[in-house]
């Protein structure tokens, strides 16, 4: 059987990695106008406020079970079962509270990685984004205030208002390309460390004794900080990298001889994502933008945050193995894409659907009246 902790870790590298294709194509090659990115994200957001509404009520239920005493029934009732399931279910908002898990908990390892970021990066881009609409807006009322500036008159730098601001726009998405592939990158020697230090007992822990995992998130953001104000910069240099074909060659050989040199079990895993990460990385457009790729990072993305919860509450009525972490199907490339999957269709119609009615009966009801 594949632990726990394995299968949650690399089933998170897959689900980054593919859904990162579309992230790393638009890199190389900035789309104008509205980035993909930012479609993403929003789209990302708005799934997250149609899960809040149902999630709320099942993480005070969790908390509810968790002040209850741990069950003595069922054929395969682990160490510290009631726990996790309730850890399992809050999880998508106790994380942003700072509770501090296992790390060999694949489950709430994996929750705690994916979960912060699928919520705490959409509502900063969603507050990066407000603040040039905040200033279009500005700009809009002093031109209704009749100051004499249109939309199609010359400002100083020669280009009109609509272009400044089309401008302005990719000036503010540019960067946050960035931020994500250097997150991706700073979250990949985080994963590729701790897996050394598993197999060399003389490499330090530094990432779990000496250092809290909240520390850890803290790293990411204040390198995400040091990127947005060196923006242009970097962007020039992550463009101009990802440019030079020797890089992307380098990338695929080192990754395949130094996962190839030990040909165990364990170093699948890391050789596929070595690859699909080179791959990502190289100008084979036609892979990086077919249809197939797009849709399945998107559906990695998106099912990959909601099956765990639900899971857990399957697992809490059943009282049956974690089987997504611990079954023969997790040994496979698309074991932790398959298992999501699996749970696509109910998750949709448990959670998403009845948030999406409570979220469209509440605008019906309260939306306010148009003056006739």
């Amino acid at each position: 059987m594949l632990p726990p902790f394995w299968s949650g870790r690399w089933g998170v590298c897959i689900f980054f990695l593919l859904s990162g294709f579309v992230l790393t194509h638009s890199v190389r090659r900035p789309v104008p106008g509205r980035s993909r990115l930012s479609q993403y994200l929003m789209f990302v957001l708005r799934r997250q406020i149609r899960l809040m509404s149902v999630f709320i009520p099942l993480t005070l239920y969790a908390v509810w079970m968790n002040a209850l005493p741990m069950p003595q029934t069922g054929p395969f009732l682990p160490d510290g079962y009631w726990t996790d399931v309730c850890k399992a279910i809050a999880s998508p908002y106790v994380a942003l509270a700072g509770v501090s898990w296992d790390p060999q908990n694949g489950v709430a390892w994996t929750l705690g990685v994916e979960l912060r970021v699928a919520l705490i990066f959409p509502l900063i881009r969603f507050l990066a984004a407000s603040v040039p609409r905040f200033r279009e807006k500005s700009t809009t009322d002093t031109v209704e205030r009749g100051e004499g500036i249109s939309s199609a008159h010359p400002t100083e730098s020669g280009l009109s208002v609509e272009q400044e601001r089309e401008t302005e726009r990719e000036r503010d998405t540019n960067p946050l390309w960035t931020l994500q592939v250097v997150s991706r990158i700073l979250w990949g020697i985080v994963v590729l460390y701790e897996w050394l230090r598993d197999h060399i007992e003389s490499i330090p822990d530094i990432f779990g004794s000496q250092l809290n995992r909240d520390v850890r998130y803290s790293f990411f953001f204040v390198a995400g900080a040091y990127i947005y104000i060196h923006r242009e910069r970097i962007t020039v240099w992550v463009n101009t990298w990802l440019s030079t074909k020797r890089v992307r060659k380098s990338i695929l050989l080192a990754g395949l001889l130094f996962y190839t040199g030990n040909a165990t079990f364990f170093d699948v895993y890391p050789t596929v994502i070595c690859f699909v990460l080179a791959l990502s990385l190289s100008s084979w457009r036609r892979v990086l933008t077919h249809p197939v790729l797009l849709l399945l990072g998107r559906l990695s993305f998106c099912v990959y945050m909601i099956h765990s919860p639900y899971f857990a509450l399957v697992k809490r009525l059943t009282l049956a193995e974690d089987m997504p972490f611990n079954n023969t199907l997790s040994r496979t490339l698309c074991g932790p894409i398959l298992t999501s999957l699996l749970y696509a269709i109910p998750c949709y119609h448990m959670f998403e659907r009845p948030g999406t009615r409570l979220l469209g009966w509440m605008k019906g009801r309260y939306v306010s009246p148009q003056p006739r």
